[in-house]
């Protein structure tokens, strides 16, 4: 156990800083942290000091991520040179799943999403990048919206610039804040740049002629077959059968296994838009416990990126929830542990006529080595 303790907190050499900051620029973060062993924060953290590095150790610019301590002689060069094109090799094979590395599109903004076509993120980043299309504020003038498999492929490919935007879900009017989220947006070098909130209409979604009665297992992420809890026990009081409830990674996703597996008993809840994406038919809408189940979503740019001028264009209506003469902000405060450490932060904002719309308490250790070792909690003022 000590063994593995002091493994883990080893020191890096500069060369070794430089095999990974070289290697974070051909695959994702999550590859490379996993190849190296050393924690993601470390790894963006070195890539931001990569001149400082470089100027520590000016034979790395001979021999980019050469990882070990430099060996004698030609041989010995070579040999290392080896060594760092066989690892970049192997980080590239790790990450070639499906999203891993995205193809620039030139005449196209990429807006990433997680999950598959027609999943409710996308429906949202198609609401809110239609209607900026429509006012003519982007540059390109087109978009296009690309699905990666998990939300942290999304923020590390906003990072990378493989993405223009991501946009992440932040809050359900029934399940509540997506705590993961904010601690990805926190950890990470991006800021939000606009919002937009949708209700989610939740549909039945089958294989083509497949009858209500045949059903006897729903598939969708679990929070969506949460709510739809009450829809689902009326539905086996009218066929007279229990339904399995099958989580799955994202709605969408759902929708796709339905279709490829070709399982008439099998249905999913989804959107409408990812019943048509892959080719299921809608069999009833708005099966949610709750009609007016809104979501409210953030979209992540970098820090250079300048704010969406969402609720602009001309004889259209903002998909967000807010006035666009309203200017939001979200912000986050890390405070020592004291007494009246939260009403000083609320007093801030109160003697400036500034309005608090909600805080958010998240444990520091969310936030990677973000915070020092006396805040336990940060918080996230909007």
């Amino acid at each position: 156990m000590a063994d593995a303790k002091q493994d883990k907190k080893r020191s890096f050499t500069v060369e070794e800083k430089l095999k990974v900051v070289a290697a974070s620029k051909t695959a994702s973060l999550r590859a490379v942290a996993r190849q190296f062993g050393v924690d993601r924060n470390c790894v963006r953290a070195w890539r931001d000091k990569e001149a400082e590095l470089m100027a520590m150790h000016p034979g790395a610019k001979r021999l980019p991520g050469a990882g070990r301590r430099p060996a004698a002689g030609a041989a010995g060069a070579k040999r290392a040179a080896e060594d760092a094109a066989a690892a970049q090799k192997k980080l590239k094979t790790e990450a070639q799943e499906p999203d891993a590395q995205l193809q620039p599109a030139a005449d196209y903004v990429l807006v990433g999403f997680q999950g598959k076509e027609g999943a409710f993120s996308e429906v949202a980043a198609r609401a809110a990048f239609e209607e900026l299309r429509a006012a003519k504020v982007l540059s390109p003038s087109d978009f296009m919206t690309i699905g990666l498999s998990h939300m942290n492929d999304v923020v590390e490919a906003v990072e990378r610039g493989e993405l223009a935007f991501g946009v992440l879900p932040v809050e359900n009017s029934i399940s509540g804040t997506f705590h993961g989220n904010l601690d990805r947006l926190v950890a990470s070098h991006l800021k939000i740049v606009g919002e937009v909130a949708c209700v989610q209409e939740l549909c039945l979604c089958a294989l083509p002629g497949v009858e209500m009665s045949e059903i006897k297992q729903l598939s969708s992420h679990p929070a969506v077959l949460d709510h739809c809890e009450s829809y689902i026990c009326a539905m086996e009081r009218r066929t007279g059968t229990i339904i399995e409830r099958n989580a799955a990674w994202d709605s969408a996703g759902a929708c796709q296994t339905v279709k490829q597996e070709g399982k008439r008993h099998v249905a999913a809840i989804a959107s409408e838009q990812a019943a048509q994406a892959h080719g299921l038919v809608v069999l009833e809408r708005g099966i949610g416990d709750e009609l007016n189940n809104e979501t409210r979503y953030m979209i992540l740019g970098r820090l250079d990126a300048l704010p969406l001028p969402l609720g602009t264009a001309p004889g259209t209506t903002s998909v967000s929830t807010r006035p666009p003469t309203t200017t939001k902000s979200s912000i986050v405060v890390a405070v020592p542990n004291e007494p009246q450490a939260l009403f000083k932060i609320v007093s801030a904002f109160a003697l400036r006529n500034v309005m608090i719309v909600k805080i958010e308490s998240r444990p520091a250790a969310t936030a990677g080595s973000l915070f020092t070792a006396q805040t336990t909690h940060w918080y996230v003022v909007t």
